[in-house]
């Protein structure tokens, strides 16, 4: 089971809490938490350079959103 997990839910406890149910998961990591950021990045090989090129902006009630395509 894979459980995905909203930035405000980004915790120690919420992943122990997965952990313990052997699901595997994600983790949203935005900018308010500089250290964890930054260790994510370091964890993690480069981006694809033309990543950034393959992005669509759409509008969607009324903010920009910019998934990957």
């Amino acid at each position: 089971m894979l459980q995905n997990v909203d930035a405000v839910h980004t915790c120690r406890s919420t992943a122990y809490l997965v952990e313990q149910r052997h699901a595997d998961y994600v983790l949203a990591v935005k900018g308010n938490q500089a250290a964890l950021l930054a260790r994510v990045y370091a964890a993690l090989p480069p981006a694809v350079p033309e990543a950034e090129e393959r992005v669509q902006t759409d509008r969607s009630h009324g903010r920009i959103v910019r998934p990957p395509v």
